[in-house]
């Protein structure tokens, strides 16, 4: 078994993501060329070989900040970062990829760790992965996730019934709803476009007093959809030229990432983003793709999460572990403003352990 540290992406690092049951984009070369956009982390990997051929690995990210360094596994917005393996990789392989990441977070004095789990994974691979890193503390998300039906060579209409069968009626209702509208469902095709979905999902996650997506992430993307359309795509609605929905959606392996949306208050009661998922979940899955991942979803959110569940969702969970080597007491008397402003878009603690 041969260990190898380097900035370099590993070749052949998406066969071994493709090869790991619990693999995801957020695994994936296209989601880290996405990090590097919108990030200054410095990205590195952590690749095992037995013989010459990949068998395992890991990706971290290093932010340095007020306190020093932080990993992550992987930062912004909760990406999946645990360690993919073959599925025949020798015995004690993921053991020491974290092994070898514990060592170079020591080797950079680095503040703490944070390890983000695949909500694919089995439950098998949560207790090994935390067995592996013996975390500090321990922050159990909630994941939504579609199973698509299986596409067996119908029409599109008939598929089309298979998806909507899984519908609860307010998201078949919804979509009805929208089918009797003028408007305009299709990618968003220039750069103006994506500066206008971008501007909406700004207003809309400031309304919430959230965390919102930068101008470069969906600059990044719509290149991304534009170089390779099977990778990306931004879907979006419009009325007479006018962009009032959008959903930001990746495509890796056998799955959908759900990943952002954009939405018009004064369209919110027609539901336009209802039509923009049903009808990419129909050629999703008549094109082969499996799952329909609509990411996390906070306890808080209980809108969104009978949101997410009218479309067939159902409940996974997925784990973020979080390893301090030092200074864990003054990282709790900080605010969240604090931690926010000093390491943007990674994770550090969970906020529920700060004093202030």
């Amino acid at each position: 078994m041969q260990i190898e540290v380097s900035s370099d992406i590993p070749e052949n690092w998406n066969d071994l993501v493709r090869d790991c049951s619990w693999g995801s984009l957020y695994h994936s070369a296209e989601n880290l060329e996405i990090l590097k956009a919108v990030t200054n982390a410095d990205i590195n990997f952590i690749a095992i070989y037995d013989g010459s051929r990949l068998t395992g690995g890991i990706v971290y990210a290093v932010q340095n900040g007020p306190l020093g360094s932080v990993v992550n596994c992987l930062p912004y917005f909760g990406s999946y970062g645990d360690a993919p393996v073959t599925v025949d990789a020798p015995h004690g392989t993921e053991k020491s990829v974290y092994a070898e990441l514990i060592e170079q977070c020591r080797g950079i004095d680095a503040l703490c760790l944070n390890v983000i789990t695949s909500p694919f994974a089995h439950t098998l691979h949560h207790e090994k992965v935390k067995e592996y890193l013996s975390p500090t503390f321990i922050d159990k998300r909630l994941c939504q996730i579609s199973c698509l039906p299986d596409y067996n060579g119908e029409n599109s209409e008939h598929y089309s019934e298979k998806i909507l069968s899984m519908l609860q009626g307010r998201a078949r209702t919804a979509y009805r709803k929208t089918q009797k509208t003028d408007f305009e469902y299709r990618r968003c095709s220039t750069e103006q476009e994506v500066r206008q979905f971008a501007q909406i999902h700004k207003a809309n996650i400031e309304a919430k007093g959230g965390q919102f997506k930068t101008m470069d992430f969906f600059l990044k993307a719509f290149e991304m959809s534009q170089a390779k359309p099977e990778t990306a795509e931004l879907a979006a609605m419009f009325d007479k030229g006018k962009l009032i929905a959008g959903i930001v959606l990746f495509f890796f392996n056998d799955t959908v990432e759900y990943h952002t949306t954009c939405l018009l208050d004064e369209y919110r009661s027609i539901g336009p983003l209802n039509r923009i998922i049903v009808e990419k979940m129909i050629d999703a899955g008549m094109a082969g793709y499996r799952f329909w991942n609509f990411g996390g979803t906070w306890k808080t959110q209980e809108g969104v999460y009978l949101f997410k569940k009218s479309f067939g969702a159902g409940d996974r969970n997925y784990y973020y572990y979080t390893v301090f080597f030092r200074d864990v007491k003054r990282v709790k008397q900080m605010s969240v403003k604090e931690i926010l402003k000093g390491y943007p878009f990674c994770y550090v603690i969970p906020f529920s352990e700060l004093e202030t």
